[in-house]
């Protein structure tokens, strides 16, 4: 109030100041009086020359702006800009405030939980506090982290969570232990599926043997612990943890049947199941001469392993026995039972009168069986 103009001549004094400040003059209205017209005579007086009663013209305005006129031009513009700094202000004061109950009391309070996997619980307690967080412990099986050493954390990393907030560190308890039933007899196939199941990893080439079980069928097998030892005994049964590895010994099927056939025969069977062969003879009563009587060999046959074709010679001969001196029906009795044919030109009736001198083949000569030998005779 101090600062106001005490009367309007005093501030009209200050408007022509303010005037003379803003490098403004005032634009003049010149403004007949009501009820007459100025009248233009030709002759420039300065002054109005001509009355014409009764008649009213609007007020002539000149090119110049008052300076109320800048003033209020002035004052619009000034107006504008204070709402846009009103504006400003308000958004800045948005922004202030938000970011306060953003970083006070929002998600901006919030902190994020660390990784810390493969650290002891020690040190994730550690790298937990440092996040203003409260470590608890949990426990679980793990086949990839050591025991001891933390697996993850629930809620899990990158999470937020309000300062002091409890985090469960899970530590490993290592692999976990299962019972397994007997793996022998079943096919590797479902062998292979069963320990699957049990995180267990079976040996891409299992040992095969020759037995008489149907080919892949499971004959042993035995489990490494993860990260090596002691293999264990799995054949009828076992317990082992997971990570372990098993490996097989599995059937290859029977060794092939090849009794009767040529050796060359037998060895090219023998051979399609990846047997080698060697030879040996023998007698045989039942098997031609040069045809395979059996393959000969040890237990555990392999792929790859040497088996024996045992090769017929035919029937063994024996010897012929000496009937000199006996009737000729005791002779061919004799040489029927020792395995030969006898034959005589004696005609049967008198084969008890007379008696032998000789044989053909001779007596004491090995021959084979059903050789037909010849008895002769003394009157």
């Amino acid at each position: 109030p101090d600062e106001r103009p005490s009367d309007a001549r005093a501030m009209l004094d200050r408007l022509r100041e303010i005037e003379k400040e803003l490098g403004v003059f005032p634009h003049v209205v010149r403004t007949p009086a009501p009820g007459l017209v100025a009248v233009d005579d030709g002759v420039d007086s300065g002054e109005v020359t001509k009355i014409m009663p009764g008649t009213f013209t609007a007020p002539t305005v000149t090119d110049d702006v008052d300076n109320a006129t800048l003033l209020r031009r002035r004052a619009r513009r000034n107006a504008g800009k204070g709402w846009w700094l009103l504006l400003l202000v308000v958004v800045l004061a948005g922004l202030a405030g938000g970011a306060g109950w953003w970083f006070g009391t929002g998600p901006g309070s919030l902190v994020a939980v660390p990784d810390v996997a493969g650290q002891s619980f020690d040190e994730a307690s550690g790298t937990l506090a440092a996040q203003s967080l409260v470590a608890v412990p949990g426990e679980d099986y793990s086949r990839d982290v050591a025991a001891g050493l933390a697996i993850r954390t629930e809620p899990g990393t990158g999470e937020r969570l309000d300062k002091d907030s409890q985090v469960t560190v899970v530590i490993s308890l290592g692999p976990a232990s299962h019972d397994i039933g007997a793996l022998a007899g079943l096919s590797l196939d479902d062998a292979t599926r069963i320990l699957d199941e049990l995180y267990i990893t079976a040996s891409d080439d299992p040992s095969r043997v020759f037995t008489d079980a149907p080919a892949d069928q499971v004959v042993s097998a035995s489990i490494t612990p993860p990260g090596g030892g002691d293999a264990v005994d799995c054949t009828q049964g076992c317990t082992a943890l997971e990570g372990s590895t098993a490996s097989f010994e599995v059937s290859a099927g029977a060794i092939p049947d090849v009794a009767g056939r040529s050796v060359a025969d037998a060895t090219s069977i023998l051979a399609d199941v990846m047997l080698s062969v060697t030879t040996s003879e023998e007698y045989s009563d039942d098997v031609d001469s040069g045809r395979v009587v059996r393959v000969d060999h040890g237990d555990g046959v392999r792929p790859g392993d040497t088996v024996t074709l045992v090769v017929s010679k035919g029937p063994e001969p024996i010897e012929v026995p000496d009937v000199s001196g006996q009737t000729v029906a005791v002779a061919m009795q004799t040489l029927r039972e020792a395995g030969f044919e006898p034959g005589t030109a004696l005609p049967e009736i008198v084969w008890g009168i007379f008696t032998v001198a000789s044989t053909s083949p001779a007596a004491g000569t090995s021959q084979l069986p059903g050789t037909k030998i010849t008895v002769r005779s003394t009157g």
